[in-house]
């Protein structure tokens, strides 16, 4: 049986994905107000797409372990599995479940930015197996769901991601059960704004705060830039 959940809207796939690293910095950010967030020891995620592909078991720690789980990038040329885990092997699974998993090819999920232009979009999604039932984690209500406790880094990155935020040369800090982030977004303007043919794709500069439970706050933001982008 496969659960198939809510499709993320293809929207704006221009996201990008990270490698780690330390950052002692300072952001300021202006909205009507000044205030300065120091970064000391926070984990430095370049971009989305390295992020994702450096992840492993180690980093994805679901409170109830399903039989199987694994990752996936997934663009125009099939997906790439870059994580697994649970209680069995994939060989341990029944044959019939384990050919439904491998035939089992989505566009949806997180979307990362993966090459030169917004037609290059590829999505982050994860395959959970339970007894014969296979669901599809693509969206961050479920992703929350299929976590329970975010209780790593990497773990709030994903929920990040997954409510559509991105990482430029962005950071993540824990603090004690919640996680400060700073990520990008981008907002998307109005027909007229632009010459026909194009949109208008405003960015920000956010600073979040992510729950134990997934709830995500913005506590900040800066105008980055404003720009046309043929469609």
């Amino acid at each position: 049986m496969i659960k198939r959940l809510r499709t993320l809207p293809l929207g704006l796939a221009l996201v990008a994905v990270a490698s780690f690293g330390l950052a002692a910095c300072t952001y300021t950010f202006n909205e009507g107000a000044f205030e300065t967030f120091d970064v000391q020891n926070a984990l430095v995620i370049s971009d989305n797409l390295s992020f994702v592909e450096d992840l492993g078991e180690a980093h994805i720690q679901p409170d109830t372990t399903p039989d199987f789980w694994e990752i996936r990038i997934a663009g125009e040329n099939g997906y790439q599995t870059i994580g697994m885990g649970g209680s069995k092997a994939f060989s341990e699974l029944p044959a019939a479940t384990a050919e439904a998993v491998q035939s089992l090819e989505l566009m949806e999920g997180a979307p990362i930015f993966c090459g030169d232009g917004p037609r290059f979009a590829c999505y982050v999604y994860i395959i959970s197996v339970t007894g014969d039932a296979i669901e599809v984690v693509s969206n961050a209500d479920e992703l929350v769901h299929f976590l329970g406790t975010i209780d790593t880094p990497s773990e709030a990155a994903l929920v990040a991601m997954a409510d559509n935020y991105y990482f430029s040369d962005g950071w993540i800090r824990q603090d004690g059960t919640r996680y400060t982030v700073l990520a990008t977004a981008i907002e998307k303007g109005q027909p007229w704004e632009c010459t026909p043919g194009s949109v208008k794709l405003t960015t920000y500069q956010v600073l979040l705060e992510i729950g134990e439970l997934g709830r995500i706050d913005v506590v900040a933001r800066k105008h980055l830039e404003d720009r046309c982008v043929d469609f």
